[in-house]
């Protein structure tokens, strides 16, 4: 509750839109925090198995058809014809400067989180939470060493090679 209005983790759910980050606010990095795998090293065999692998799939789906509308859209601003006696920022609408700016990153933990049984999605106990805390700070900081100066640079992620 907050201010007497409760309030939930929408990522309960679905992932948080991506979007609205995007075009409302101003800052030039969206740094995704990525809770879910994206590749697995095994396929499920068993109809269990398989059940999860179909949630985790369908939970991600809305955010992995956003970034990879995001990824297109670069493609496509890339490869469009502009005439060279015009400077690129007047031939580009905001729109287009927003998505030609924006520079992507994310921090992945994917080994650890395929080590987490399917049932730990549900976990409510303080010791796992503690865990999930140290954990995420290990992987911010190991991200920060390899990919802090990219910050305000240059995107740090490869959006195609990730989302295609």
């Amino acid at each position: 509750m907050i201010d007497g209005e409760p309030y939930w983790d929408g990522g309960y759910s679905a992932n948080p839109a991506v979007f609205p980050l995007f075009h409302e606010c101003v800052a030039g990095d969206i740094l995704l925090v990525l809770l879910t795998p994206l590749h697995y090293a095994e396929t499920p065999e068993s109809a269990q198995d398989i059940k999860v692998r179909l949630r985790e799939l369908a939970f991600n789906s809305t955010f992995l058809r956003e970034m990879r509308m995001f990824a297109h859209l670069r493609e496509q601003l890339a490869q469009a014809p502009r005439p060279r006696w015009l400077p690129s920022w007047l031939q580009a609408s905001r729109f287009e400067q927003r998505l030609g700016s924006i520079r992507f990153h994310a921090i992945t933990a994917d080994a650890l989180l395929q080590s987490f049984p399917p049932e730990s999605k549900l976990a409510v106990n303080l010791p796992f939470f503690e865990h999930l805390r140290g954990s995420g700070r290990q992987h911010a900081q190991a991200w920060l060493q390899a990919h802090g100066d990219a910050l305000g640079r240059s995107s740090s992620l490869d959006l195609a090679a990730l989302f295609y």
